[in-house]
């Protein structure tokens, strides 16, 4: 759409390309490799745990697409559905999230200012809530307007949001989608990166802590560390030309994924988050002084002045940093592993005990 054209991007890398190296990142010293073989049984715990979430997940795929769809023929063909149902790392009890894109030269109207994403999400907040009779909050003091419903009904059974004219989410979207297609570990370690996250309780952003979109991102840099996803800039490409229905994905649980989820516990919490910015991009653009914005800095890959982590504070990037060291201290504990030992020595012998550093399954929040 004109609208998503319209989305201040810089000129897109083509290519897939190949992995730069490390050393063009300013990234640490690998601190894992896969190199070496690994067994078929990647261990019975992280196994089961996988499993058990990915069915939960799939389980709820398809009201929650019927919804979408749903809501998609009340507002027509500019609302995009987004976030990490798009993604394929979306949890068992996310939310549903879509953007609504003005039509090109559409004005506000008046009361709203020239902003024309107030006044369509106003007009969106009147058809939704004679069709489902749902409570809706229109958010218009946020840097993108946005529409919330968060008590659900029995005609609308999953909480949504809805951003007006945020054409840098749908870009970012897409390309996150399109980079974590390109190997089969990719969406494992970010669902259970999430997971984890969610179990250590920092992953709720409106208390100043990690968003899943941060999360994410940070999975992606670091497979990218070790070379097994490209370096690559978003592109107008990514996007479909009309909004498309959400489609499932298969997910592919191999024997590497335990060791990179210990390699991903073991870069982050030796990571330098005070003088270094993570970013998911081939082109290196950041803007003067991101990383000074505050204690972390994660590039947005499509609005490069954007550090999506601006809301976390010193003391809670301290406890970020505390998740991580303690998550790889258990982890290695159950692994025998030794501080500094190099991941691919991990024995890959069926570990009853490799989720040590995860609550018991009966823990976990959808049980």
């Amino acid at each position: 759409p004109a609208a998503v054209a319209e989305a201040a991007l810089p000129e897109a890398s083509t290519s897939a390309g190949t992995p730069s190296p490390a050393a063009e990142l300013d990234l640490a010293s690998p601190s894992a490799s896969l190199s070496s073989p690994v067994d078929d049984d990647m261990g019975p715990a992280l196994l089961t745990l996988m499993q058990d979430l990915v069915s939960t997940t799939e389980a709820s795929l398809l009201p929650r697409y019927q919804q979408c769809r749903e809501i998609q023929e009340i507002l027509g063909n500019r609302l995009y559905v987004t976030g990490s149902l798009v993604t394929g790392t979306m949890l068992p009890d996310a939310d549903l999230d879509f953007v609504l894109i003005p039509q090109e030269g559409e004005v506000g109207s008046s009361g709203f200012g020239p902003d024309p994403s107030h006044s369509l999400l106003s007009r969106a907040k009147k058809l939704l809530i004679q069709h489902f009779s749902c409570s809706l909050h229109h958010i218009t003091n946020a840097r993108v307007p946005i529409l919330k419903m968060r008590e659900p009904t029995k005609r609308c059974p999953y909480p949504f949001d809805i951003s007006g004219s945020h054409t840098e989410g749908v870009v970012g979207c897409y390309f996150l989608r399109d980079l974590l297609g390109l190997h089969p570990d990719a969406r494992p370690l970010a669902l259970l990166a999430k997971l984890w996250a969610t179990q250590m309780e920092i992953l709720d952003s409106p208390r100043g802590l990690l968003s899943s979109h941060s999360v994410i991102l940070m999975v992606v840099h670091y497979l990218q560390h070790l070379g097994l996803l490209p370096l690559r800039d978003p592109s107008l490409r990514d996007v479909p030309v009309t909004p498309e229905n959400a489609a499932p994905f298969k997910y592919e649980l191999t024997p590497n994924l335990h060791k990179l989820f210990l390699g991903f516990l073991e870069y982050y919490s030796t990571f330098d988050f005070h003088n270094r910015i993570i970013s998911v991009r081939e082109s290196l653009r950041p803007s003067n002084g991101l990383e000074r914005v505050r204690p972390m800095a994660i590039q947005d890959p499509v609005s490069l002045d954007l550090n999506v982590t601006q809301n976390i504070s010193a003391p809670a990037l301290r406890r970020i940093e505390n998740c991580f060291q303690s998550g790889r201290a258990s982890y290695a504990t159950a692994l025998r592993l030794a501080p500094g030992k190099d991941v691919a020595e991990v024995p890959t012998t069926p570990l009853g005990v490799v989720a040590a550093a995860l609550p018991p399954l009966e823990l976990f929040h959808w049980k």
